[in-house]
């Protein structure tokens, strides 16, 4: 599957990535001991870019950056960049920050574009649309390809020597490229949707994307918990909103072809520069290959149901509950369960979908008077009918829930519906299956429901691999190996050991700070998830070695370890596109890992099933190392630092602002 485009070089010396922090680091170093300073100008510089790091994530304030500044000036430091943010200290407390968006050029008055939404404000009247930024993603994926030497070149020789994944291979848009005989292959990009705390009580969603062959994540839209739609929907008014959005952006993306209006269908405004390249061609056409995110926010923020439903507990395959621990030897050769495809997907979504025409007056308000707010836990979420109602030919049901859609995409719109006939969207409850909403973002060109792929760090590293852990811990203190006579004495025993380990893995694994009783639960109700994702990889080797110094205590538990040793040594030594025989021997593992495991005594949680299609998976998206959320979850604590900075009033338009300062000035993501 991997035709070339083109005759080119070897692309060996792309997949790294460049040099890494720790090499610049090691340059920086070197030049220093060799007397070869920065001189004062670009000590200067750097000293201004550590200090906007430090005030954009929120860690320092404007007034504070523009006094040192000042008194560093003061000092003698003859510097044009570092006089641009100098400010006096008994300036009006609103003037730093007004010094400092003047020093970096940047205007959070006008947003480069924007969208409405409906939110709900706490001690508003009712639900309101409101302008929120957003960023559209191919021209910031453009613009950083404008700014990446011989990106062409990089991309075309991953392609041509066969380091992309077959999803890549496989994707619509890339194909019909092909067949096109199309000069340039088109652009791999990855999606990542995730809910971030950044405040004690306060939240956001932010949509991601990024190029596959750079790793760099552009912020693409963002919005905060507390007010989203509170109809009942759970929030879905307000995303489908940005899903839609981004359907629009990436359907102009897949043609190459810059829009001729906005994503709301309206005329481009006059001055606006998009308006004058309307309908041309872009450089590049783009595939979305894969999304990202943790199996909350696929059910939660996608429209899936989630691990607790009874009958589709799962978004990959037509698995039931009580088949979510089931794990066979033969399931690593093929899984005995049928796969979900994109046409299931659509089938689900028409089997719930209720279209009617309005014809006249007197049945929208047959309709308005039916519909109320079903915010109960088991009810049909957003605005629903609470009786039968007679629409022409066809009978809506009682539960029925006016939808968001193409047709009429906000729902408290419909009240103030003049003309008629008009067509409207209603949504089934009681004929649901594993969708809860049909989401735009899967009618974009090629991105279909099995391009959702596994994370693995919330699945095996803050999933099943502590549950491993813990059940391991816990099988050594029971029969007391280590002679103490009782729990607490055992801890104490087993952090003294762990002591030992991290100085002799010293800078290798992340250590756990303390390890405590508390952590690990009890021995009748053994804690789930009591360290955080690094935590529970570096453990891994170190659990292993004390299963087998007491071989007898536990040993299914020991062959599980061997087997998730294997695992992860695959996957840290494989690359993007895995050959046949790995992938054969990780789904091995995987399934040697959870049979051993739980028949260890580890506990069944619903991430046992999910471990399974990360195993498989391979074969369609490559190693899975790739497309962990480590990058991104680190990411996440820089933009909510960001967010907790901005002014309220510009929010999401002071983040995106931020954010490309902080994505230009550090090392964003692992590249193919």
């Amino acid at each position: 599957m991997s035709e070339h485009w083109s005759e080119s070089s070897s692309w060996e010396g792309q997949c790294s990535g460049g040099a890494t922090d720790s090499e610049h680091w090691s340059e920086s170093e070197s030049s220093s001991r060799s007397g070869e300073g920065p001189s004062a100008e670009a000590a200067a510089e750097e000293l201004v870019r550590f200090l906007l790091d430090l005030q954009i994530g929120g860690r320092m304030s404007a007034r504070t950056l523009c006094v040192i500044c000042w008194w560093a000036s003061k000092a003698g430091c003859r510097s044009s960049e570092l006089a641009k943010y100098a400010h006096e200290p008994e300036a009006q407390s609103g003037k730093f920050q007004r010094r400092i968006d003047s020093a970096m050029g940047i205007s959070v008055k006008t947003a480069s574009y924007s969208i409405r939404v409906p939110v709900y404000k706490k001690g508003g009247v009712t639900r309101e649309e409101e302008e929120t930024a957003v960023e559209i993603p191919y021209e910031q994926l453009l613009a950083e390809i404008a700014d990446t030497p011989d990106f062409e070149d990089t991309l075309r020789n991953a392609v041509d020597q066969n380091r992309m994944p077959i999803s890549y291979y496989s994707h619509e848009v890339v194909r019909a490229a092909r067949a096109a005989g199309e000069a340039k292959p088109p652009v791999p990009v990855g999606l990542f949707i995730d809910g971030v705390a950044f405040l004690k009580k306060a939240s956001f969603i932010a949509l991601w994307a990024y190029c596959l062959t750079t790793g760099v994540r552009h912020v693409i839209a963002i919005l905060r918990n507390d007010l989203l739609c509170t109809c009942g929907c759970r929030g879905w008014c307000s995303l489908y909103r940005i899903f839609a959005f981004a359907k629009w952006a990436f359907n102009a993306a897949a043609e190459a072809t810059y829009p001729g209006a906005r994503h709301d269908g309206a005329a481009w405004p006059d001055g606006d520069p998009r308006g004058d390249v309307a309908g041309s061609r872009m450089q590049h056409r783009f595939a979305v290959v894969w999304l990202k995110s943790d199996w909350g926010e696929i059910g939660h923020t996608l429209g899936f149901t989630t691990w607790s439903s009874k009958l589709w507990p799962c978004y990959c395959c037509n698995v039931e509950k009580d088949e979510l621990h089931n794990v066979e030897e033969r399931f690593a050769a093929q899984l005995p369960w049928a796969l979900l495809t994109q046409q299931d997907y659509e089938d689900a979504c028409a089997a719930c979908e209720v279209d009617v025409v309005v014809p006249d007056r007197a049945t929208h308000a047959k309709l308005r008077a039916s519909l109320f707010f079903d915010r109960r836990a088991a009810g049909s979420r957003g605005r629903a009918l609470s009786v039968d109602v007679q629409v022409g030919d066809i009978v809506l049901k009682a539960g029925d829930r006016l939808e968001a859609s193409h047709l009429l995409d906000n729902t408290f719109a419909f009240d103030l519906i003049k003309q008629f006939p008009t067509r409207v969207r209603f949504w089934r409850p009681k004929s649901q299956s594993f969708s809860n909403r049909r989401n735009p973002l899967f009618s974009i060109t090629g991105f279909t429901i099995d391009r959702l792929v596994v994370d693995l760090l919330h699945c095996l590293y803050l999933g099943v691999a502590q549950s491993w852990i813990v059940a391991s811990l816990w099988a050594l203190l029971r029969q007391d190996v280590w002679g103490t006579g009782s729990t607490i004495l055992g801890i104490q025993r087993l952090r003294a050991l762990l002591k030992v380990y991290y100085k002799r893995n010293a800078g290798l694994v992340t250590q756990i700070q303390y390890l405590s009783m508390k952590m690990l639960g009890t021995a009748k109700k053994p804690a789930s998830a009591p360290f955080k994702g690094a935590e529970a990889k570096g453990l891994v080797n170190f659990v292993v070695s004390l299963l087998e110094q007491h071989s007898l205590v536990a040993p299914d538990l020991l062959l599980a370890g061997k087997q998730l040793q294997q695992y992860i040594k695959l996957i840290d030594t494989s690359p993007l596109n895995v050959a046949p025989p790995a992938q054969q021997a990780m789904r091995e593992a995987v399934v040697g890992f959870l049979i051993h495991g739980l028949r260890g005594g580890m506990k069944p949680i619903a991430k046992v099933h999910q471990f399974l299609h990360a195993a498989h998976a391979t074969r369609l998206h490559g190693n899975p190392r790739y497309y962990s959320n480590w990058i991104d979850e680190s990411l996440n604590k820089d933009l909510a630092g960001v967010a907790r900075a901005a002014y309220s009033s510009v929010w999401a338009a002071r983040i995106f602002q931020c954010w490309r300062f902080l994505r230009n000035s550090r090392s964003t993501g692992l590249t193919l």
